[in-house]
């Protein structure tokens, strides 16, 4: 299958004020959310997109044996085909050893024949040498030689554009526990991270957990240092699901290294914070910075800022600015950084206008209910380990309640959040179902809409590239 032509090949950015005005002689804090939008694709061109370097590390330990393994293998040829020339594949095997099956390898129809040829003779063993495995598969991106398809004579910086428009991941697969190599998670989230800060390409590191067995908390902290996601397989036939998701984004990555700046125009407003799972920090002056790693063709994000306003302001009824947003992010289509602003404006009468009063923008009570979806599976897992399921089904209830009851809730993406928040209630019934099915369930739903990015979970967030990809794996595996 191809890759996508972009038809615009720039970043959107507006912003919504829950407010239009607040009277001058008034204190009020209020939210403001930025909406980034990524440009639209229009054709199967695969010469256009940026070239994609993966490490993909599996499993092959004994409770691997059979069906399991002979699916991931299969997906993973699918993989295979998906990739163009420019592309490069590496392929990492363990049980209580690692072996490097394949070196970081371009896709070159040769290429390609050796990748299958390789996982064709991949065969399960004993124990599961997770940490060693991740390792190498880091290992090899941070050795990983990209060139850029042009003549040695034209300058160097072409070669650095180049190099970081190239969309680097590790792809990690188990469908168990660490029990050898290392095994504590503290232990291995630290080495993980001193590993991941050595590769120079920007580099995403994704977690794929099959069945009850494996520790979902751990792989989510994993993928969290490479800036990934967790995928939660339950069941064999939605192996290629997760794979062919986590491929058609990474096929159609817009931007890297996202950086939002959030400024105040006038000294009577500050940003008090921002409400999002992403990186980010609030200076003295009021100043917010938001980093994002990256963004792919057609997704969005929401980022909703808390600002107060004093009574500083002199009166005035027509509207002035009081927020500048500034986005800068390195274009993987132009191989260039770019920028984009807006601003936000607000009158400060010296009394209230009449009919001034406005019901809270729809789009802003939307992400208002995936922000408190998102924190309710946080707190409802977290009373799920103790051990308090009456609790964690109360938390859930409670927010289905507001969502129901919110001016937004027949929108069917308030829809969606409503069928996972109950998906996950239904697993709380029992301790046991919890820990099998529930646990993993809960956090991969918190990764994608604390996120905004599909998973085989959820697709609320699904783009035509992921969707696509799904479909083809669908039909092919």
């Amino acid at each position: 299958m191809a890759s996508l032509v972009f038809e615009d090949k720039y970043l959107q950015l507006s912003c919504i004020s829950e407010l239009d005005e607040v009277v001058a002689t008034t204190t009020k804090l209020f939210s403001v959310m930025a909406h980034l939008k990524a440009p639209s694709h229009m054709s199967d061109e695969r010469s256009t997109r940026a070239p994609i370097v993966i490490s993909a590390v599996l499993d092959r330990s004994g409770s691997m044996a059979g069906s399991k393994l002979s699916l991931v293998l299969k997906t993973m040829q699918f993989v295979v085909q998906n990739m163009k020339a420019e592309d490069q594949l590496g392929i990492v095997s363990y049980d209580n050893t690692v072996v490097e099956e394949l070196p970081l390898t371009k896709m070159t129809p040769e290429g390609r024949q050796k990748a299958v040829e390789v996982l064709q003779r991949i065969s399960p063993g004993g124990c599961t040498n997770l940490s060693g495995g991740l390792f190498k598969g880091i290992n090899q991106i941070e050795t990983a030689s990209v060139e850029p398809p042009h003549s040695k004579t034209q300058v160097e910086a072409e070669d650095s554009r180049y190099a970081k428009a190239v969309v680097a991941s590790v792809w990690l697969f188990t469908d168990g526990l660490a029990n050898a190599g290392i095994t504590d998670t503290a232990a291995l989230k630290r080495e993980t991270q001193a590993l991941m800060a050595k590769v120079s390409l920007a580099c995403s590191l994704f977690t794929f957990g099959f069945g009850g067995d494996h520790d979902s908390n751990m792989l989510r902290d994993i993928s969290g240092i490479g800036n990934g996601m967790y995928y939660y397989i339950e069941t064999e036939d939605k192996i290629p699901d997760a794979f062919s998701d986590c491929l058609g984004g990474l096929l159609s990555v817009a931007a890297q290294n996202l950086h939002l700046t959030v400024t105040p125009t006038v000294p009577s407003v500050k940003v008090l914070d921002a409400d999002t799972a992403y990186r980010h920090e609030v200076g003295r002056g009021g100043v917010a910075v938001v980093h994002l790693p990256d963004i792919y063709s057609e997704e969005a994000r929401d980022i909703i800022f808390y600002v107060r306003t004093s009574s500083q302001d002199p009166p005035h009824d027509e509207s002035r600015p009081i927020l500048t947003f500034a986005l800068q992010y390195f274009n993987v289509l132009t191989c260039a950084q770019e920028d984009v602003t807006c601003t936000t404006e607000l009158r400060r009468p010296a009394q209230a206008t009449p009919g001034s009063a406005k019901p809270v923008p729809a789009e802003l009570d939307k992400q208002r209910n995936r922000i408190l979806c998102t924190s309710a599976l946080a707190d409802s897992r977290q009373r799920s380990e103790a051990g308090n399921l009456t609790s964690a089904r109360d938390v859930l209830r409670t927010a289905i309640g507001v969502i129901e009851s919110s001016s937004t809730s027949a929108d069917s993406y308030c829809q969606s959040l409503l069928s996972d928040l109950r998906d996950c209630l239904s697993k709380l019934q029992d301790q046991q179902t919890y820990t099998v099915s529930g646990s993993h369930s809960m956090i991969s739903y918190e990764e994608s809409h604390s996120r905004q990015r599909s998973s085989n979970r959820t697709q609320s967030y699904s783009t035509p590239s992921k969707t696509l990809m799904t479909y083809s794996a669908q039909q092919q595996i």
